[in-house]
């Protein structure tokens, strides 16, 4: 099983590469707000409730965002104890991610 911490161009380069799982668990309002383009919102507090729907990706990469790191850190480590075998957060978060220019939808 992996889970890492990603950089943004590191998490950027895994996005270009792979046809995975972008997974944003954030709330409704901050996902209206502004997201990455594709990802999937299933919020922190719901992922419990909700992994199954993410059964397909337990053996493809899942890379997951939130604010600043700290939620996405918490899901991963939620996902790997469930069994998905290749996790990775974006450590700066999707505000790291908009501060080193990528786009975002708003």
């Amino acid at each position: 099983m992996s889970f890492s911490e990603l950089s943004t161009a590191q998490f950027r380069q895994k996005l270009s590469q792979t046809n995975g799982l972008l997974l944003d668990v954030r709330s409704y309002e901050e996902y209206e707000e502004k997201h990455i383009e594709g990802s999937l919102l299933i919020p922190l507090d719901e992922l419990e409730l909700r992994v199954e729907e993410l059964s397909a990706y337990r053996h493809e990469p899942v890379l997951i965002y939130c604010k600043a790191g700290v939620r996405s850190f918490y899901a991963g480590s939620f996902l790997v104890e469930s069994g998905f075998s290749n996790v990775s957060h974006l450590l700066p978060g999707i505000l790291g991610w908009i501060n080193d220019g990528n786009p975002v939808v708003h």
